[in-house]
């Protein structure tokens, strides 16, 4: 017996083209110049504060990503960073040069309280203050008034306090 077997088909096809896939970025910026806002020196009790500003910009190509202000890094000598009062507010301003604040208009104060406390409780994105979502091209000024308490004790004098002040913009988890 002779078997044959047919190798004829019907078949179709469909493809739905060349996938790609892109990561946005997240890229923020500041006035700085890379420069410090403060080299505060010969600070005395209770004398008259001191007060910078800073313009930070958003350029990534993600829109709203949570930008936060925090504490990443610092030191203190004799506990000064204790008896440094720190005012932050958030805003925008016209004429502003850094650390000049030019025409300050705040639209509100996102901490008060001493560096010693925001650099130990204000140390993460997580714990961070002033939750932004800005979208690409967007700025924010930030103000900040830093006086030496009048309380500050005498065990203070001849001490050194130094903070860094961090902006993250972070997406997802």
């Amino acid at each position: 017996m002779v078997w044959n077997a047919s190798t004829a088909a019907f078949t179709a096809t469909t493809s739905n083209g060349s996938n790609t896939f892109n990561t946005g970025n997240i890229d923020l910026d500041d006035d700085d110049g890379t420069a410090v806002m403060y080299n505060a020196q010969n600070l005395i009790p209770g004398a008259s504060a001191e007060v910078r500003c800073i313009n930070v910009t958003y350029s990534g190509s993600i829109s709203s990503p949570s930008v936060k202000l925090y504490a990443s890094a610092g030191s203190s000598t004799n506990s000064l960073e204790d008896y440094i009062d720190l005012t932050i507010e958030q805003g925008s301003a016209t004429g502003n040069s850094f650390p000049g604040c030019g025409t300050f208009t705040p639209g509100g104060t996102i901490y008060t309280g001493d560096i010693g406390d925001f650099r130990s409780t204000v140390n993460s994105h997580t714990a961070g203050v002033d939750s932004w979502s800005p979208t690409t091209g967007q700025n924010r000024v930030y103000r900040f008034t830093v006086q030496l308490d009048a309380a500050a004790p005498i065990g203070v004098m001849d001490s050194t306090a130094q903070v860094t002040f961090q902006w993250e913009a972070k997406v997802g988890t």
